[in-house]
C-alpha cells in the first residue's frame, strides 16, 4: 500500500507551510511484487492545491494527474474560489471520473487533499481526506484540522502508519521535537526501517509555501537525486526546483551538499 503524511510548518508568527510526503513503492499483493518508482504526490501549479493518495494505484494516480492539469489549464477553478469551493468542485471531478468505469476492479483508497486561502501572514491551510470503500461502494469526505500555533503531524495514512508513528513519537522526544526537520526525518527513518513491507522507496515531497503556489522538491539520498521516487540524471540542470535530504536539510543540487547559509540538522539525542 502505502506511507503517506501531511503536516502544517509554523513559525514564529503563523502557519508557513503545508507538506506531504510520501514512500515511492507500488506493491502487487507483497513485496516481491514491486515499483519503488511510483508517482504518489501531486501538486497544482495555478492555484494553491496538492494531493496525495493510498490504497488503490489506477484510479487515484490517473484522476489526480488529470485534474491538476485540468485545473491549470483554467478549466476546473474560478480565480475567485476559496478553499471549500475548490474542494468541492474537486470532489465533483474524482466522482465523475470514478462514475465513467465500467466493470472496472477497485480496491480501498483515500486522496489527501490540502489547500490554501489568502497569503503572507494572512494565509489558512485547509486539509481533508477522501476516502472510497469497496465493499460498502461508497464515500466518506472528512475536514482534518490544522492547528496555527505549532508545527504538527496532521495524519498518517496506509500500511505504513504505525511505523511512522513509533518513528514520530521518537523525534518528537528529542531536542527537535515540534519542527518541520523532525516530521520528515521521522517518516524518513519509518521507510527506510522496511517495518512495513508495502512502502519502500526514495520518499516523495510536495509543499507550499505561505506565500507561493505549490512546488515539487527533489530529494537528495546516498549520494543521488530523486524527484517523486524516480533517479534524477547527474548531467541535467538541477536548480528548476528546490532540494532536500533526509534531515530535510536544503541542498545544492549540483553539488549534492548542504546550501552556503542554510541551517544545518543532525540526528539528535533524545531527551
Amino acid at each position: 500500500m502505502t506511507s503517506l503524511i501531511a503536516w502544517i510548518a509554523v513559525d514564529q508568527r503563523a502557519p508557513s507551510a503545508l507538506y506531504m510526503a510520501s514512500d515511492s513503492r507500488i506493491s502487487w499483493g507483497s513485496e516481491r511484487a514491486r515499483w519503488d518508482a511510483g508517482r504518489k504526490l501531486f501538486n497544482c501549479r495555478q492555484y494553491p492545491e496538492i494531493f496525495g493518495y493510498a490504497g488503490d494505484v489506477v484510479f487515484p494516480s490517473l484522476v489526480l494527474g488529470q485534474i491538476t492539469d485540468i485545473a491549470d489549464a483554467g478549466l476546473l477553478y474560478r480565480s475567485e474560489d476559496n478553499a471549500d469551493q475548490r474542494h468541492q468542485k474537486f470532489l465533483t471531478a474524482v466522482k465523475a471520473s470514478f462514475d465513467r468505469r465500467h466493470n472496472a476492479n477497485i480496491s480501498d483508497f483515500c486522496i489527501l487533499h490540502g489547500s490554501r486561502e489568502f497569503s503572507g501572514s494572512k494565509s489558512q491551510f485547509k486539509l481533508w481526506n477522501l476516502s472510497f470503500s469497496a465493499a460498502q461502494r461508497s464515500w466518506e469526505d472528512q475536514t482534518i484540522i490544522v492547528p496555527t500555533n505549532r508545527s504538527v503531524l496532521l495524519t498518517t495514512i496506509g500500511t505504513g502508519s504505525s511505523s511512522v508513528k513509533t518513528h514520530n513519537l521518537n523525534w518528537n522526544a528529542s531536542e527537535q521535537g515540534g519542527t518541520s526537520r523532525a516530521i520528515f526525518s521521522a517518516f524518513c527513518d519509518s521507510v527506510r526501517s522496511h517495518e512495513d513491507p508495502m512502502s519502500g522507496g526514495v520518499p516523495q515531497l510536495v509543499g507550499m509555501y505561505h506565500t507561493r503556489m505549490p512546488q515539487v522538491f527533489g530529494i537528495v539520498q546516498s549520494g543521488r537525486r530523486y524527484v517523486h521516487g524516480f533517479p534524477v540524471s547527474s548531467e541535467v540542470e538541477s536548480d528548476s526546483i528546490e532540494w532536500r535530504d533526509e534531515l530535510f536539510q536544503r541542498i545544492d543540487g549540483r553539488t549534492l551538499r548542504v546550501l552556503a547559509g542554510a541551517q544545518r540538522h543532525a540526528r539528535p539525542r533524545q531527551k
